[in-house]
């Protein structure tokens, strides 16, 4: 049905209903295409294709803010910097838990674990394995570089996961990453 029929009188209130305003800005409730063939192909409706394309930008700055963070974690060439995590312990500990070393038996099924140890007076790099078989966890060291800092890695309580250590008289920082793969 057309908003003005042939025979009707024009007037303000008719044509500023039916016609949306060049001059000045309006809004219709009806479907408007744009079919320049200059401009490129028919836009059927172009409300919905403007309300696509927000929805597209939306979800492109999030990818760029994705690749932002993942740029932001690479160094000057380009490979992936791994950040660890800094964990301060105490002087002569037994079997106290490391603080964020946690693997859960029901995501994970093993894993190595890079570190390093630093005292007032010692510096010690190392790696251990860990691998859950059965129902209990187990540790296998590995590789160990620089001073012997007297902090042991001494076990991963079977139920939590959580990575235990034993230590010396000496305070210090521990900084550790580690892979663990899934079950």
């Amino acid at each position: 049905m057309p908003s003005v029929s042939n025979g009707q009188r024009a007037n303000e209130d008719t044509f500023n209903n039916a016609f949306i305003s060049k001059q000045s800005g309006g809004d219709t409730t009806g479907v408007i295409g744009l079919n320049n063939v200059s401009s490129g192909g028919l836009i059927a409706n172009a409300q919905q294709k403007i309300n696509d394309n927000t929805t597209n930008i939306s979800s492109n700055d999030s990818d760029i803010a994705t690749l932002n963070a993942t740029k932001a974690n690479l160094d000057s060439k380009g490979q992936l910097k791994i950040v660890p995590i800094t964990f301060a312990f105490a002087a002569s500990q037994s079997g106290s838990d490391v603080t964020g070393l946690i693997f859960d038996s029901a995501e994970y099924e093993s894993g190595t674990v890079t570190y390093t140890i630093k005292t007032a007076t010692k510096f010690e790099r190392g790696s251990f394995d860990i691998i859950f078989k059965g129902a209990a966890w187990s540790i296998h060291p590995g590789r160990v570089a620089g001073d012997d800092s007297l902090v042991t890695f001494s076990g991963i309580d079977a139920t939590s996961g959580q990575v235990e250590y034993d230590s010396d008289v000496e305070t210090g920082t521990m900084k550790f990453t580690y892979e663990a793969f899934i079950i």
